[in-house]
Protein backbone atom coordinates (compact mmCIF):
# COMPACT_ATOMS: atom_id res chain seq x y z
CA UNK A 1 0.00 0.00 0.00
CA UNK A 2 2.48 2.63 1.06
CA UNK A 3 4.72 2.22 -2.47
CA UNK A 4 1.42 3.34 -4.61
CA UNK A 5 -0.15 5.69 -2.25
CA UNK A 6 3.82 6.94 -2.53
CA UNK A 7 3.80 7.01 -6.25
CA UNK A 8 0.28 8.51 -6.26
CA UNK A 9 1.37 11.56 -4.40
CA UNK A 10 4.99 11.66 -5.87
CA UNK A 11 2.63 12.13 -9.40
CA UNK A 12 0.67 14.29 -8.20
CA UNK A 13 3.52 16.73 -6.87
CA UNK A 14 5.60 16.69 -9.66
CA UNK A 15 2.19 18.06 -12.00
CA UNK A 16 1.62 20.81 -9.78
CA UNK A 17 5.03 21.56 -8.22
CA UNK A 18 4.61 21.55 -4.80
CA UNK A 19 4.67 19.39 -1.71
CA UNK A 20 2.04 17.21 -1.00
CA UNK A 21 1.28 14.82 2.05
CA UNK A 22 -1.56 12.33 2.70
CA UNK A 23 -2.82 11.79 6.49
CA UNK A 24 -5.07 8.72 7.85
CA UNK A 25 -8.31 9.32 9.64
CA UNK A 26 -6.56 9.97 12.79
CA UNK A 27 -3.63 12.42 11.20
CA UNK A 28 -1.21 10.18 11.10
CA UNK A 29 1.42 10.85 8.00
CA UNK A 30 1.09 7.61 5.72
CA UNK A 31 3.18 9.49 2.74
CA UNK A 32 4.36 12.76 1.95
CA UNK A 33 6.75 14.54 -1.55
CA UNK A 34 9.90 16.60 -1.10
CA UNK A 35 9.12 19.81 -0.06
CA UNK A 36 9.47 23.36 -1.93
CA UNK A 37 8.89 25.89 0.16
CA UNK A 38 8.69 26.62 3.78
CA UNK A 39 8.30 23.78 6.16
CA UNK A 40 6.96 24.79 9.99
CA UNK A 41 7.05 22.42 12.94
CA UNK A 42 3.97 21.17 13.19
CA UNK A 43 5.13 19.10 9.63
CA UNK A 44 8.90 18.19 11.24
CA UNK A 45 6.99 16.62 14.20
CA UNK A 46 4.77 14.70 11.50
CA UNK A 47 7.50 13.44 9.77
CA UNK A 48 10.03 12.72 12.47
CA UNK A 49 7.25 11.11 15.40
CA UNK A 50 5.08 10.00 13.41
CA UNK A 51 2.38 11.86 14.80
CA UNK A 52 1.05 15.40 16.04
CA UNK A 53 -0.61 16.88 19.33
CA UNK A 54 -4.08 16.29 20.02
CA UNK A 55 -4.43 19.99 20.38
CA UNK A 56 -3.58 19.90 16.88
CA UNK A 57 -5.62 17.59 15.75
CA UNK A 58 -8.20 19.37 17.28
CA UNK A 59 -7.56 22.50 15.52
CA UNK A 60 -8.07 20.42 12.28
CA UNK A 61 -11.39 19.31 13.51
CA UNK A 62 -12.66 22.41 14.29
CA UNK A 63 -11.83 24.24 10.69
CA UNK A 64 -14.43 21.19 9.17
CA UNK A 65 -12.15 18.69 8.01
CA UNK A 66 -14.92 15.75 9.52
CA UNK A 67 -17.72 17.19 7.64
CA UNK A 68 -16.28 18.66 4.20
CA UNK A 69 -16.46 17.40 0.59
CA UNK A 70 -13.99 19.62 -0.95
CA UNK A 71 -10.96 21.84 -0.56
CA UNK A 72 -11.28 23.59 3.02
CA UNK A 73 -8.37 25.64 4.70
CA UNK A 74 -6.74 25.16 8.03
CA UNK A 75 -5.43 28.57 9.46
CA UNK A 76 -2.18 28.93 11.05
CA UNK A 77 -1.37 28.43 14.41
CA UNK A 78 1.81 29.59 15.46
CA UNK A 79 1.39 28.24 19.30
CA UNK A 80 0.53 24.64 17.74
CA UNK A 81 3.56 25.04 15.68
CA UNK A 82 1.30 25.44 12.31
CA UNK A 83 3.11 28.13 11.31
CA UNK A 84 2.07 27.84 7.55
CA UNK A 85 -1.84 27.36 6.62
CA UNK A 86 -3.14 24.51 4.90
CA UNK A 87 -5.08 23.63 2.17
CA UNK A 88 -6.69 19.49 2.93
CA UNK A 89 -8.70 17.17 0.38
CA UNK A 90 -10.76 14.64 2.30
CA UNK A 91 -10.27 11.12 1.08
CA UNK A 92 -13.58 9.62 1.36
CA UNK A 93 -14.96 5.88 -0.44
CA UNK A 94 -18.58 6.13 -0.69
CA UNK A 95 -18.87 9.16 1.84
CA UNK A 96 -16.54 7.16 4.78
CA UNK A 97 -13.36 9.53 5.71
CA UNK A 98 -10.73 7.71 5.55
CA UNK A 99 -8.07 10.59 5.13
CA UNK A 100 -6.43 13.88 4.16
CA UNK A 101 -4.36 15.31 0.76
CA UNK A 102 -2.82 18.42 2.25
CA UNK A 103 -0.98 20.90 0.50
CA UNK A 104 1.46 23.71 1.97
CA UNK A 105 0.03 27.25 1.61
CA UNK A 106 3.43 28.26 1.69
CA UNK A 107 3.58 27.19 -2.05
CA UNK A 108 1.15 29.81 -3.33
CA UNK A 109 -2.51 29.58 -3.11
CA UNK A 110 -4.59 26.60 -4.93
CA UNK A 111 -6.01 27.24 -8.78
CA UNK A 112 -8.94 25.84 -9.99
CA UNK A 113 -6.34 23.68 -12.25
CA UNK A 114 -4.50 21.94 -9.36
CA UNK A 115 -7.94 21.89 -7.20
CA UNK A 116 -9.07 19.41 -9.66
CA UNK A 117 -5.76 17.30 -10.24
CA UNK A 118 -6.32 17.10 -6.16
CA UNK A 119 -9.89 15.70 -6.77
CA UNK A 120 -8.30 13.19 -9.00
CA UNK A 121 -5.50 12.15 -6.79
CA UNK A 122 -7.90 12.30 -3.42
CA UNK A 123 -10.44 9.83 -5.40
CA UNK A 124 -7.61 7.37 -6.29
CA UNK A 125 -6.12 7.47 -3.01
CA UNK A 126 -9.38 6.26 -1.29
CA UNK A 127 -9.50 3.57 -3.59
CA UNK A 128 -6.51 2.08 -2.41
CA UNK A 129 -6.83 2.91 1.29
CA UNK A 130 -10.28 1.38 0.64
CA UNK A 131 -8.92 -1.75 -0.85
CA UNK A 132 -6.05 -2.55 1.59
CA UNK A 133 -8.54 -1.89 4.63
CA UNK A 134 -10.36 -4.55 3.22
CA UNK A 135 -7.19 -6.82 2.51
CA UNK A 136 -6.25 -5.89 5.95
CA UNK A 137 -9.13 -7.52 7.50
CA UNK A 138 -8.83 -10.79 5.71
CA UNK A 139 -5.68 -10.86 6.81
CA UNK A 140 -6.23 -9.90 10.69
CA UNK A 141 -9.07 -12.40 10.80
CA UNK A 142 -7.26 -15.06 9.17
CA UNK A 143 -4.34 -14.29 11.63
CA UNK A 144 -6.48 -14.33 14.31
CA UNK A 145 -8.41 -18.22 13.67
CA UNK A 146 -4.28 -19.60 13.49
CA UNK A 147 -3.33 -17.96 16.27
CA UNK A 148 -6.40 -19.61 18.35
CA UNK A 149 -5.08 -22.68 16.99
CA UNK A 150 -1.74 -22.04 17.89
CA UNK A 151 -2.79 -21.91 21.97
CA UNK A 152 -5.16 -24.55 21.49
CA UNK A 153 -4.72 -27.41 23.47
CA UNK A 154 -4.56 -29.55 20.61
CA UNK A 155 -1.42 -30.72 19.35
CA UNK A 156 -2.31 -31.38 15.80
CA UNK A 157 -3.95 -28.07 15.48
CA UNK A 158 -0.59 -26.31 16.52
CA UNK A 159 1.35 -28.08 14.32
CA UNK A 160 -0.71 -26.82 10.98
CA UNK A 161 -1.07 -23.55 12.68
CA UNK A 162 2.49 -23.12 13.04
CA UNK A 163 3.10 -24.55 9.68
CA UNK A 164 0.18 -21.89 7.83
CA UNK A 165 1.75 -18.75 9.70
CA UNK A 166 5.03 -19.50 8.09
CA UNK A 167 4.09 -20.73 5.06
CA UNK A 168 1.48 -16.99 4.60
CA UNK A 169 4.37 -15.55 5.89
CA UNK A 170 2.52 -13.56 8.65
CA UNK A 171 5.27 -14.36 11.31
CA UNK A 172 8.52 -16.14 10.79
CA UNK A 173 10.04 -19.33 12.71
CA UNK A 174 12.33 -19.02 15.56
CA UNK A 175 11.96 -19.37 20.29
CA UNK A 176 8.93 -17.55 21.05
CA UNK A 177 7.34 -15.89 23.80
CA UNK A 178 4.03 -15.04 24.87
CA UNK A 179 2.65 -11.75 26.53
CA UNK A 180 -1.12 -11.31 27.81
CA UNK A 181 -2.39 -7.73 28.64
CA UNK A 182 -5.27 -7.30 30.52
CA UNK A 183 -7.28 -4.91 32.89
CA UNK A 184 -9.50 -4.94 35.96
CA UNK A 185 -12.71 -6.68 35.10
CA UNK A 186 -14.84 -9.05 36.92
CA UNK A 187 -14.07 -12.51 36.73
CA UNK A 188 -15.67 -14.60 34.31
CA UNK A 189 -16.87 -11.56 32.18
CA UNK A 190 -15.91 -9.80 28.79
CA UNK A 191 -14.30 -6.41 28.74
CA UNK A 192 -16.30 -3.22 27.47
CA UNK A 193 -15.77 -2.09 24.24
CA UNK A 194 -13.58 0.92 25.26
CA UNK A 195 -11.17 -2.07 26.80
CA UNK A 196 -11.23 -3.91 24.20
CA UNK A 197 -10.31 -1.21 21.61
CA UNK A 198 -7.53 -0.28 23.93
CA UNK A 199 -5.94 -3.56 24.16
CA UNK A 200 -6.59 -4.03 20.45
CA UNK A 201 -4.54 -0.83 19.68
CA UNK A 202 -2.00 -0.78 22.25
CA UNK A 203 -0.70 -4.51 20.99
CA UNK A 204 -0.97 -3.07 17.16
CA UNK A 205 0.98 -0.13 18.61
CA UNK A 206 4.27 -2.77 19.86
CA UNK A 207 4.05 -4.60 17.03
CA UNK A 208 4.82 -1.67 14.40
CA UNK A 209 7.77 -1.12 17.24
CA UNK A 210 9.06 -4.87 16.24
CA UNK A 211 10.65 -5.56 12.85
CA UNK A 212 8.53 -7.30 10.06
CA UNK A 213 6.91 -10.70 10.45
CA UNK A 214 8.15 -10.90 13.95
CA UNK A 215 5.06 -10.65 16.13
CA UNK A 216 1.12 -11.71 15.69
CA UNK A 217 -1.59 -10.76 18.46
CA UNK A 218 -5.04 -11.65 19.51
CA UNK A 219 -7.58 -10.13 21.05
CA UNK A 220 -9.61 -12.33 23.50
CA UNK A 221 -12.78 -11.65 25.29
CA UNK A 222 -10.91 -10.54 28.75
CA UNK A 223 -7.36 -10.19 27.49
CA UNK A 224 -4.93 -9.36 24.49
CA UNK A 225 -2.79 -11.58 23.70
CA UNK A 226 0.87 -10.86 21.82
CA UNK A 227 3.41 -14.03 20.19
CA UNK A 228 6.96 -12.45 19.71
CA UNK A 229 9.70 -14.41 17.51
CA UNK A 230 12.55 -13.75 19.81
CA UNK A 231 15.94 -15.98 18.58
CA UNK A 232 18.47 -13.95 21.03
CA UNK A 233 15.80 -13.65 24.64
CA UNK A 234 16.37 -10.56 25.71
CA UNK A 235 14.87 -9.44 29.46
CA UNK A 236 15.77 -5.42 28.92
CA UNK A 237 14.19 -5.17 25.19
CA UNK A 238 11.25 -7.62 26.52
CA UNK A 239 10.52 -5.18 29.75
CA UNK A 240 10.74 -2.06 27.90
CA UNK A 241 7.99 -3.29 25.01
CA UNK A 242 5.82 -4.58 28.33
CA UNK A 243 6.04 -1.43 29.81
CA UNK A 244 4.96 0.77 26.41
CA UNK A 245 1.98 -1.73 26.24
CA UNK A 246 0.66 -0.81 29.79
CA UNK A 247 1.33 2.94 29.36
CA UNK A 248 -0.85 2.48 26.38
CA UNK A 249 -3.49 0.33 27.64
CA UNK A 250 -3.65 3.07 30.31
CA UNK A 251 -3.44 6.12 28.09
CA UNK A 252 -6.38 4.66 25.93
CA UNK A 253 -8.67 3.08 28.27
CA UNK A 254 -8.59 6.10 30.57
CA UNK A 255 -7.79 3.65 33.21
CA UNK A 256 -5.22 3.93 36.26
CA UNK A 257 -1.89 2.21 35.67
CA UNK A 258 -2.40 0.51 38.67
CA UNK A 259 -5.44 -1.05 36.42
CA UNK A 260 -3.27 -2.15 33.88
CA UNK A 261 -0.90 -5.54 33.91
CA UNK A 262 0.77 -7.12 31.24
CA UNK A 263 2.35 -10.67 31.66
CA UNK A 264 5.20 -12.24 30.54
CA UNK A 265 5.61 -15.64 29.35
CA UNK A 266 8.65 -17.97 29.32
CA UNK A 267 11.37 -18.67 26.37
CA UNK A 268 10.17 -21.25 23.93
CA UNK A 269 12.00 -23.16 21.69
CA UNK A 270 9.81 -23.29 18.40
CA UNK A 271 6.13 -21.69 17.55
CA UNK A 272 4.87 -24.89 18.40
CA UNK A 273 5.50 -24.65 22.28
CA UNK A 274 3.73 -20.84 22.47
CA UNK A 275 1.10 -22.07 23.81
CA UNK A 276 3.21 -23.20 26.73
CA UNK A 277 4.39 -19.92 26.90
CA UNK A 278 0.89 -18.39 26.57
CA UNK A 279 -0.51 -20.27 29.76
CA UNK A 280 2.57 -18.83 31.89
CA UNK A 281 2.00 -15.10 30.62
CA UNK A 282 -1.88 -15.52 31.69
CA UNK A 283 -1.28 -16.88 34.81
CA UNK A 284 1.00 -13.73 35.88
CA UNK A 285 -1.77 -11.13 34.55
CA UNK A 286 -4.41 -12.74 36.15
CA UNK A 287 -1.89 -13.05 39.71
CA UNK A 288 -1.04 -9.60 39.45
CA UNK A 289 -4.82 -8.91 38.95
CA UNK A 290 -5.70 -10.67 42.12
CA UNK A 291 -2.72 -9.48 44.59
CA UNK A 292 -2.21 -5.58 42.87
CA UNK A 293 1.35 -5.68 44.34
CA UNK A 294 3.87 -7.35 42.10
CA UNK A 295 3.93 -4.28 39.83
CA UNK A 296 2.24 -3.44 36.15
CA UNK A 297 4.81 -5.82 34.41
CA UNK A 298 4.68 -9.38 35.70
CA UNK A 299 7.01 -12.04 34.44
CA UNK A 300 6.14 -15.56 35.16
CA UNK A 301 9.53 -16.22 36.60
CA UNK A 302 8.90 -13.88 38.95
CA UNK A 303 5.85 -14.87 40.44
CA UNK A 304 7.77 -17.04 43.25
CA UNK A 305 5.17 -18.25 46.10
CA UNK A 306 2.14 -16.81 44.01
CA UNK A 307 2.72 -19.00 41.29
CA UNK A 308 3.23 -22.02 43.56
CA UNK A 309 -0.02 -21.20 45.34
CA UNK A 310 -2.13 -20.53 41.78
CA UNK A 311 -1.18 -24.05 40.93
CA UNK A 312 -2.84 -25.81 43.70
CA UNK A 313 -6.61 -26.10 43.37
CA UNK A 314 -8.97 -23.87 46.17
CA UNK A 315 -10.59 -27.20 47.66
CA UNK A 316 -7.01 -28.43 48.08
CA UNK A 317 -5.73 -25.35 49.23
CA UNK A 318 -8.31 -24.55 51.60
CA UNK A 319 -8.19 -28.35 52.73
CA UNK A 320 -4.67 -27.99 53.74
CA UNK A 321 -5.04 -24.98 56.19
CA UNK A 322 -4.66 -25.23 59.53
CA UNK A 323 -8.23 -25.21 60.99
CA UNK A 324 -7.51 -22.70 63.61
CA UNK A 325 -7.08 -20.64 60.45
CA UNK A 326 -9.95 -21.57 58.66
CA UNK A 327 -11.92 -20.65 61.70
CA UNK A 328 -10.04 -17.40 61.87
CA UNK A 329 -10.73 -16.58 57.96
CA UNK A 330 -14.25 -17.95 58.58
CA UNK A 331 -15.15 -15.10 61.44
CA UNK A 332 -13.53 -12.77 59.97
CA UNK A 333 -15.57 -13.06 56.68
CA UNK A 334 -18.23 -12.16 58.63
CA UNK A 335 -19.93 -9.02 60.27
CA UNK A 336 -17.45 -8.69 63.42
CA UNK A 337 -15.14 -6.33 63.70
CA UNK A 338 -11.88 -6.22 61.29
CA UNK A 339 -8.90 -8.88 62.04
CA UNK A 340 -6.67 -5.88 62.20
CA UNK A 341 -7.87 -4.01 65.05
CA UNK A 342 -5.83 -4.48 68.09
CA UNK A 343 -7.32 -2.37 71.11
CA UNK A 344 -8.63 1.53 71.56
CA UNK A 345 -5.35 2.99 70.85
CA UNK A 346 -6.00 6.97 70.76
CA UNK A 347 -4.94 8.86 67.00
CA UNK A 348 -4.34 12.02 68.83
CA UNK A 349 -1.90 9.82 71.35
CA UNK A 350 -0.07 7.98 67.72
CA UNK A 351 0.23 11.24 66.06
CA UNK A 352 1.75 13.41 68.60
CA UNK A 353 4.23 10.50 69.47
CA UNK A 354 4.99 9.24 65.64
CA UNK A 355 7.42 13.16 65.77
CA UNK A 356 9.15 12.20 68.87
CA UNK A 357 12.04 10.84 69.54
CA UNK A 358 10.79 8.29 72.54
CA UNK A 359 9.65 5.09 71.22
CA UNK A 360 5.95 4.73 71.11
CA UNK A 361 4.07 2.52 73.34
CA UNK A 362 1.00 1.57 72.63
CA UNK A 363 -1.26 0.43 75.91
CA UNK A 364 -1.15 -3.31 76.93
CA UNK A 365 -4.07 -3.64 78.18
CA UNK A 366 -6.90 -3.83 75.24
CA UNK A 367 -4.19 -6.09 73.22
CA UNK A 368 -3.77 -9.17 75.47
CA UNK A 369 -7.79 -9.51 75.20
CA UNK A 370 -8.07 -9.31 71.37
CA UNK A 371 -5.14 -11.74 71.38
CA UNK A 372 -6.72 -13.60 73.69
CA UNK A 373 -10.13 -13.69 71.95
CA UNK A 374 -7.97 -14.26 68.44
CA UNK A 375 -6.25 -17.30 70.32
CA UNK A 376 -9.45 -18.73 71.23
CA UNK A 377 -10.70 -18.83 67.64
CA UNK A 378 -7.81 -20.71 66.06
CA UNK A 379 -7.74 -23.33 69.19
CA UNK A 380 -4.01 -22.11 70.54
CA UNK A 381 -3.61 -20.76 74.14
CA UNK A 382 -2.46 -17.46 74.27
CA UNK A 383 -0.15 -17.27 77.49
CA UNK A 384 0.19 -14.49 79.99
CA UNK A 385 3.45 -12.97 80.62
CA UNK A 386 6.79 -12.06 78.83
CA UNK A 387 8.28 -15.29 77.47
CA UNK A 388 11.91 -15.96 78.96
CA UNK A 389 14.60 -14.61 76.83
CA UNK A 390 17.89 -16.71 75.83
CA UNK A 391 21.21 -15.40 76.84
CA UNK A 392 23.41 -13.96 74.12
CA UNK A 393 25.96 -16.51 72.67
CA UNK A 394 29.57 -15.67 73.78
CA UNK A 395 32.01 -14.10 71.05
CA UNK A 396 34.84 -15.97 70.35
CA UNK A 397 36.85 -12.98 70.13
CA UNK A 398 37.12 -10.12 72.91
CA UNK A 399 36.40 -6.56 72.41
CA UNK A 400 35.64 -3.53 74.34
CA UNK A 401 32.40 -3.28 73.69
CA UNK A 402 30.34 -6.04 72.04
CA UNK A 403 26.23 -4.35 70.90
CA UNK A 404 23.41 -7.35 70.42
CA UNK A 405 20.71 -5.92 68.65
CA UNK A 406 17.25 -7.69 68.80
CA UNK A 407 13.97 -7.51 67.96
CA UNK A 408 11.92 -7.29 70.79
CA UNK A 409 9.53 -4.13 71.99
CA UNK A 410 10.25 -1.06 70.30
CA UNK A 411 7.35 0.33 68.61
CA UNK A 412 7.85 1.88 65.20
CA UNK A 413 5.11 3.25 63.53
CA UNK A 414 4.43 2.41 59.89
CA UNK A 415 1.24 3.01 57.94
CA UNK A 416 -0.61 -0.15 59.43
CA UNK A 417 2.88 -2.26 60.30
CA UNK A 418 4.11 -1.75 63.75
CA UNK A 419 8.18 -3.00 64.14
CA UNK A 420 9.83 -4.22 67.51
CA UNK A 421 13.15 -3.74 68.16
CA UNK A 422 15.58 -3.53 71.08
CA UNK A 423 19.25 -2.75 71.81
CA UNK A 424 20.43 -4.59 74.43
CA UNK A 425 24.18 -3.73 75.61
CA UNK A 426 26.16 -6.47 76.78
CA UNK A 427 29.67 -6.19 78.82
CA UNK A 428 32.46 -7.45 77.36
CA UNK A 429 33.57 -11.09 78.24
CA UNK A 430 35.69 -11.01 81.69
CA UNK A 431 33.08 -8.72 83.10
CA UNK A 432 30.83 -9.54 85.64
CA UNK A 433 27.65 -7.96 86.61
CA UNK A 434 24.07 -7.83 85.35
CA UNK A 435 23.30 -6.30 82.04
CA UNK A 436 22.03 -3.15 81.98
CA UNK A 437 18.28 -2.99 81.96
CA UNK A 438 17.08 -1.97 78.28
CA UNK A 439 15.79 1.53 77.70
CA UNK A 440 12.02 2.40 76.58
Amino acid sequence: MASELQRLVDSLGARLGRSVALDDLNIHLLVYTAHTGDVDPARVESIMRRRVSPELVAHIHASGALEARDLFIVPARPELGLDVPRAGMPVRHEQTLLGFLWLLLSDGCVTGQEATAVRQAAESAAYTLHRDFLIGELSRGREGELVRDLISADPRLRGDAAQQLIEEELITAGPVRALVATVAHDPGQPLGDQDRLALTVSLDHARRRLPPRSAIHLERPDHGILVLVQPVPSQAETDDLATAIHRQIAAESGRTPQECWVGVGEHRPALTDVHLSYAEAKQAADIAGITRILGPVVWHSGLGVYGLLAELPADRLGHNLHPGLRRLLDHDGGNDAPAHHTGDVPGQRRRRQAHCREPVHPPREPVLPVAQNRGDRLGRPVQRGRPSRPAPRAQGRQADQVEVTAVRRLWQHNGDRFVLRRSIRRPPPGRLGPPPQPTR
